[in-house]
């Protein structure tokens, strides 16, 4: 039965419309693969990256890992304690820079725990010569060159000259200290690349020296 010339433009456009629907059918599942692909492609970059981050600074690290292995941080034994340490710290290093104790404000910030290490802060306000405040500074870094006195950082300061006396210098600073928190930093096997960025954050905060 030969078919009528309505009929076979309707088989044509049922035709086309298979082979339109067959494309984009075909065309979506070439752009998944291709997606796939580029996301895999990403993985294996950033996997490289990662080792070459870590290739680059393993001498840096296996230094920190050594550095904490050799010098242990002190013993956090409680807050008040610590507080006591790091005030006493101040004090005496405001005395040899030769600060009255009447030019300091202290103000304890309480302890706050981190993942490799518990921190006792104090917020303190001091004002004096430009002189003697920045001998101040000095005095409480130059303590990370000791084992014993080791492991203070400021890492909040702030200067700003007196309004009605240009010649007095004011600083507000955070002294903290870090102390040990039984959670081991010489350890890093497993972590490997930019995983790494992180924690290092915290060694170079913990390696004061």
């Amino acid at each position: 039965m030969a078919l009528q010339q309505s009929e076979k433009r309707l088989m044509a456009l049922l035709l086309v419309a298979l082979i339109g629907v067959a494309n984009v059918i075909g065309y979506t599942v070439l752009e998944d693969k291709k997606k796939k692909l580029k996301d895999l492609q990403i993985t294996h970059v950033n996997t490289l990256e990662n080792y070459k981050f870590l290739k680059k600074t393993k001498v840096e690290w296996e230094k920190k890992r050594d550095f904490l292995t050799e010098n242990a941080q002190p013993l956090f034994v409680s807050e008040e304690v610590a507080n006591d340490e790091v005030e006493s710290h101040l004090n005496d290093c405001a005395s040899s820079a030769d600060i009255p104790q009447t030019s300091l404000v202290i103000k304890p910030m309480g302890m706050t725990e981190m993942t490799h290490y518990n921190q006792v802060a104090l917020n303190v306000a001091v004002s004096g010569s430009s002189m003697s405040v920045i001998k101040l500074i000095s005095l409480l870094q130059a303590a990370n060159n000791t084992t014993q006195n080791g492991f203070y950082v400021i890492p909040n300061i702030k200067f700003e000259a007196d309004r009605k006396d240009p010649s007095v210098l004011k600083c507000a600073f955070v002294l903290a200290r870090w102390y040990n928190n039984q959670n081991s930093l010489t350890d890093i096997k497993g972590n490997t690349g930019h995983d790494l960025a992180n924690t290092h954050k915290n060694i170079k905060l913990l390696v004061s020296r």
